[in-house]
């Protein structure tokens, strides 16, 4: 394939016969989060927003002679979205059958990993990737191991500081969803794999750190 990212850039002359796809469901508000990828897709990076389709137009985009498909998205954190995703809108056999590329801004090795395994066929890679060592409480992290606290006794200061605060969530996803612990954020939202206190906003008791 070609350099795709000029031959999506306005100036191009012809279709490129691949298609950025955003990775949203009908129901998904405009304000979703691949969306405004493809906002600033369009405004940094001066793409043809002709060439940015929604899911359900890929099987028309195919008439069309399209040979490649971009998904595009923020955040890769289990995999599980990712997923449900192809599966809802019947993707299967297009992935089997098409070049087909996920890549999301920031993506976790366990979703990389999960997807690469799931779908054996699909090109997954990001921009940054990120590790058990930005998981705060795993032992490969150096968040904890100054001398003085540990990762064990810095977990169950947070577990009481969940309790103290009224942040009502039971079970692994006390640590984010996945429980892969990260304290990661964007200017524009905050993963749900993300410790909660970051963006938890359903307690009278706190005030999260970022807009979810």
């Amino acid at each position: 394939f070609y350099n795709w990212e000029d031959a999506f850039r306005l100036h191009h002359p012809s279709d490129p016969k691949a298609r950025l796809v955003a990775v949203v469901k009908e129901t998904d508000p405009p304000t979703k989060s691949a969306h405004f990828i493809a906002r600033l897709m369009k405004r940094h990076l001066g793409f043809n927003e002709t060439w940015i389709i929604r899911p359900e137009e890929i099987q028309g985009a195919l008439g069309l002679g399209v040979k490649a498909f971009f998904f595009i998205d923020d955040f890769l954190g289990t995999g599980d979205q990712f997923e449900e995703f192809v599966i809802r809108q019947s993707l299967e056999r297009i992935i089997d059958t098409t070049y087909c590329a996920y890549l999301p801004l920031v993506a976790h090795k366990n979703g990389i990993v999960n997807l690469r395994r799931k779908f054996a066929k699909l090109h997954v890679d990001a921009v940054e990737v990120l590790d058990y060592s930005h998981s705060v409480f795993h032992y490969e992290c150096l968040c904890f191991k100054d001398g003085i606290n540990s990762p064990e006794v810095a977990k169950e200061f947070y577990y009481n500081l969940l309790s103290d605060r009224r942040i009502d969530i039971k079970g692994p996803n006390r640590r984010g969803y996945g429980h892969l612990e990260l304290a990661f954020s964007f200017s524009h939202a905050s993963p749900d794999n993300s410790l909660p206190i970051l963006w938890w906003n359903k307690s009278p008791n706190w005030k999260p750190l970022f807009d979810r």
